[in-house]
C-alpha cells in the first residue's frame, strides 16, 4: 500500500500525475486514477474507525476527553478523503475530455 497522506489533492497535482504516465490511453489513465483513489478509500475506513472508537470512548464518560477529539478527527478524515476522491474524479474526467477534444480537432 502506498503512503497514506492527509494532504489535500489539488487538480494540478492530479493532472500532473495523469500527464506523467506519458499516455493518452484511457486504460492507463484509469489505472493511474485507481492508484490515486486507493489511499483515499483507506481514509474513509480510518474515519469510521475513529467514529466507532470515539463513540465508545465517549460513552464511558471518563474517557470522553479522548473520545470527542476522536469523533472530530474521524469526521475530518472522512471529509478529506471524500473531497480528494471528488477532485481526482473531476480532474480525470476533465483530462479525458480534453484529450478527446484534441483528437477530434486533429482528426
Amino acid at each position: 500500500m502506498k503512503n497514506i497522506t492527509f494532504s489535500r489533492m489539488t487538480p494540478q497535482h492530479v493532472l500532473g500525475l495523469l500527464k506523467a504516465t506519458g499516455s493518452t490511453d484511457p486504460d492507463v489513465l484509469a489505472a493511474t486514477k485507481a492508484e490515486l483513489i486507493q489511499p483515499m478509500k483507506f481514509l474513509g475506513f480510518m474515519g469510521i474507525w475513529a467514529y466507532v472508537t470515539g463513540g465508545l470512548a465517549t460513552a464511558l464518560i471518563l474517557t470522553a476527553i479522548i473520545g470527542i477529539p476522536l469523533l472530530i478527527f474521524g469526521w475530518w478524515v472522512r471529509k478529506r478523503g471524500r473531497q480528494n476522491i471528488e477532485t481526482i474524479e473531476r480532474t480525470y474526467t476533465e483530462y479525458l475530455d480534453s484529450i478527446r477534444a484534441g483528437v477530434s480537432a486533429v482528426g
